[in-house]
C-alpha cells in the first residue's frame, strides 16, 4: 500500500501517482481533515514500514535506505514474508514446508521485473 503525503501538493498530485502504480497496489489519500498517518506511525515522507504476515511492523526504512536502487527495501520485503524475524510466528509451522518454493517464487518475480 502507497500512503501518500497529507500536504496540499501532494493530494492535488494524486491521480498522477494513482496512475503510475499498479491497479493491485492500494494508494491511500487522505484528507487534511483526518488525523495524518505518516505522524501516527513515526514515518516520513518516502519511507517504507513493512510489516509481516501477522501485521508487525518488521523493518523502517528512511532515506537513503529505501532508495529503490538499493537493495534494503526487497530485502526487506523478502526476510519479511519468507522468515519469522519478528518471533514466533503461529503460521510458522505451515509455512515451513513452503518456504523454499515461496522464496524461489520471490525472487524469480523481483529478477525478472527488473528488466
Amino acid at each position: 500500500m502507497i500512503v501518500n503525503s497529507q500536504d496540499h501538493k501532494s493530494r492535488h498530485m494524486y491521480p498522477l501517482l494513482r496512475n503510475k502504480v499498479s491497479v493491485n497496489i492500494p494508494v491511500y489519500n487522505h484528507d487534511n481533515l483526518q488525523e495524518d498517518v505518516w505522524k501516527l506511525l513515526s514515518g516520513d515522507k518516502d519511507d517504507f514500514l513493512i510489516y509481516d504476515r501477522c501485521g508487525r511492523l518488521t523493518s523502517h526504512l528512511g532515506l537513503p535506505y529505501s532508495i529503490l536502487t538499493f537493495p534494503h527495501v526487497e530485502k526487506s520485503i523478502i526476510q519479511a514474508y519468507c522468515n519469522s524475524i519478528c518471533g514466533n510466528c503461529s503460521f510458522e509451522v505451515i509455512l515451513s514446508r513452503y518456504r523454499p518454493v515461496l522464496k524461489q517464487n520471490i525472487l524469480v518475480k523481483t529478477t525478472t521485473s527488473k528488466k
